[in-house]
């Protein structure tokens, strides 16, 4: 054989197996319309992340044109996917080989704004909460403090709130003017559990069990 024929068929060996690389990618629930702040940049796009386990804080947005044939977007359910790689550059395009894992994300049941209500023996102090479910956000207002915290995983009772995308503000010239009790946003760091009860309000709990706090649907 020919020095040149040689390394065209080593040459044509090392595409046919570069064309044949498999990756293991998560999606991500919603279409991205808005920023998924600190994680991916806004657009109406498909979110993923290559890798085994689930980093709910770890997004790449893909590109408009990005396309993994053969698999079917359903709104609400992370998705784990073993694919093919077609086309390694813009626009990228995979395949799939298998879904190994479809994931229900239920994060819907909590979307809206909230506010919390007395519990019986506990200090109280009125904060309210806003959590949307797109880019898995909860912002806390209580008093001249405000707080941003994101949300890991959100199961039929599993909550997680994400204590490394996690931002306090406080309006110093607002407390100068009202100095009032000191807003306790601890519950975002102790939350482990959640339900919804009969009565429509919004419950957190620590690991023990333990209620931290109580809320009710508002406008």
């Amino acid at each position: 054989m020919k020095p040149q024929q040689f390394f065209y068929l080593i040459f044509f060996f090392l595409f046919s197996c570069a064309e044949k690389e498999t990756k293991t990618i998560w999606i991500y629930p919603y279409l991205l319309n808005g920023e998924l702040s600190p994680y991916a940049e806004p657009g109406i796009f498909l979110l993923t992340q290559e890798s085994e386990n689930l980093d709910y804080s770890r997004w790449n947005r893909r590109s408009e044109n990005f396309e993994i044939k053969g698999f079917k977007f359903e709104e609400e359910y992370f998705y784990k996917l073993k694919v093919k790689v077609e086309e390694n550059t813009p626009p990228e395009k995979y395949k799939l080989n298998s879904v190994l894992e479809k994931k229900k994300d239920f994060i819907r049941r909590i979307e809206g704004n909230w506010r919390n209500v007395p519990i019986h023996g506990q200090a109280y102090f009125p904060i309210s909460i806003r959590i949307n479910k797109v880019n898995r956000s909860l912002l806390t207002f209580g008093g001249c403090a405000s707080g941003l915290t994101g949300l890991g995983e959100v199961s039929e009772r599993k909550i997680q709130l994400a204590d490394k995308y996690y931002r306090l503000d406080v309006d110093k010239i607002c407390l100068a003017q009202n100095p009032p009790p000191r807003a306790d946003f601890g519950f975002t760091g102790n939350t482990v559990e959640y339900q919804i009860t009969p009565k429509g309000f919004l419950e957190f709990f620590d690991a023990s069990g333990n209620l931290l706090i109580r809320f009710e649907p508002s406008a």
